[in-house]
């Protein structure tokens, strides 16, 4: 073969490899868009990583894509030569200079994690991050998942996760939700756990007893005490005390503080136990009550407000209740015009010593030709008999709550 001959069939061999590698990079442009795996021998060691094959194609894979936390020795890069590997194409760099495939081992691997990944399925987990308000989880396929202090125990309020587990500690977990997008997994522990023999942990305990405790949590309802070792009671807000509920249990109770409550029930099959604090102290529910007399006036100021009424409280030490049905004037359709912390005219209806409670009503009625009827924008029309104003004309300000006070209430009203 003459030199001319040569030259014109290596470069004819030239084009065709060329025309072979435009293929084959084509090809890949397909499989990335259907995000399937591929095989490449890893042929050498370079700077920075490993020459890759696809078939024909070189391809450059960056030590830091082919594992996420393992740093090579030159002795350990030259021991992957020849193997085969899967990877997932990334991305492409083209141009009229160069086409450039960018694969990674990582992404694969981290695709094979994600397939044994689904909500509602039970895992090992072990302790790797304690922190302030949940734990990080390592699973078992090197993924990691967090539950937050609300779901690390069913029986039990976890307000700080580092006493309830140290790093390296192993645990049964559910998958609440995995987001492969955001590369997060919520666990709950409480799905999983084993659960105590309360019959047995709660032997020594019986409706009646008191039990000294410490104040774990303190929450709208009421506050949790621990009256054991891994044995929590709750107190509600009913239970604190004999006359009314205090507004803000921060103020009078701490967490840490010791106290005395009485077992008011007990349910072993689920773990729960209702603690009164209210029944270590003196009952001075019928004292305190006395001094009100059913049928009189007085102003008190509303506490708390429900679909059925409003809980008012008098003078500071004793609360009671005026349902929807005493409180017409108070009425806005069926809207009660009251917010918590309202002065209200009130009278006693009725009273029970034995069953603690006292039952309003309101002092402003309304004449009948009156109840119900509106003005277009919603309110009552005024009232020229200021004896049957409607408490919401006070808060249109069209009359001070002193215009609504007898002698008596506003007697009353000084004392608050």
């Amino acid at each position: 073969m003459s030199d001319q001959e040569t030259v014109i069939a290596t470069a004819n061999a030239a084009d065709e490899k060329r025309q072979r590698i435009n293929q084959i990079f084509d090809e890949l442009k397909k499989i990335h868009e259907t995000a399937e795996a591929i095989e490449v021998e890893i042929s050498s060691v370079v700077k920075g990583g490993f020459k890759t094959l696809y078939k024909e194609l070189p391809i450059f894979l960056p030590f830091k894509l082919f594992s996420k936390t393992r740093h090579f020795t030159d002795e350990e890069a030259q021991n992957e030569i020849g193997k085969t590997i899967r990877v997932i194409v990334v991305d492409f760099t083209e141009d009229e200079f160069a086409k450039v495939a960018k694969i990674s081992k990582v992404q694969f691997d981290e695709n094979e994690k994600w397939k044994a990944i689904a909500n509602g399925l039970d895992v090992d987990v072990t302790v790797k991050i304690i922190l302030a308000h949940g734990i990080v989880f390592s699973l078992e396929n090197g993924l990691e998942g967090y539950a937050p202090a609300n779901l690390l125990s069913k029986y039990q309020a976890i307000d700080d996760p580092h006493t309830f587990a140290q790093v390296g500690d192993k645990f049964r977990a559910r998958i609440i939700n995995a987001d492969k997008l955001k590369g997060r997994i919520l666990l709950s522990l409480k799905t999983k756990q084993h659960v105590p023999d309360w019959h047995n942990l709660y032997a020594d305990f019986a409706v009646g007893k008191r039990v000294k405790g410490t104040v774990k949590k303190i929450t709208n309802d009421g506050f949790v005490v621990t009256i054991s070792e891994n044995i929590d009671g709750f107190v509600r807000n009913s239970e604190i005390s004999w006359t009314k509920r205090p507004q803000n249990l921060n103020e009078t109770f701490a967490v840490g503080q010791e106290l005395e409550a009485e077992i008011i029930a007990l349910n072993p099959d689920e773990g729960r136990i209702a603690l009164s604090y209210r029944r270590t102290l003196p009952n001075n529910w019928a004292e305190v009550a006395e001094k009100y007399a059913v049928g009189e006036e007085y102003a008190g100021i509303v506490t708390a407000i429900s679909k059925n009424g409003v809980t008012v409280c008098l003078n500071d030490e004793i609360e009671g209740f005026m349902p929807k049905a005493r409180m017409q004037a108070l009425l806005n359709g069926d809207k009660i015009m009251l917010n918590n912390f309202d002065l209200v005219k009130i009278k006693i209806a009725n009273k029970d010593a034995e069953k603690y409670f006292l039952i309003f009503e309101s002092a402003l009625q309304p004449p009948k030709s009156e109840i119900g009827k509106q003005k277009s924008d919603g309110r009552f029309s005024k009232y020229g008999d200021k004896t049957n104003i409607p408490s919401n004309a006070v808060h249109r300000g069209e009359y001070s709550f002193a215009d609504l006070l007898s002698e008596a209430s506003k007697k009353n009203l000084k004392k608050l």
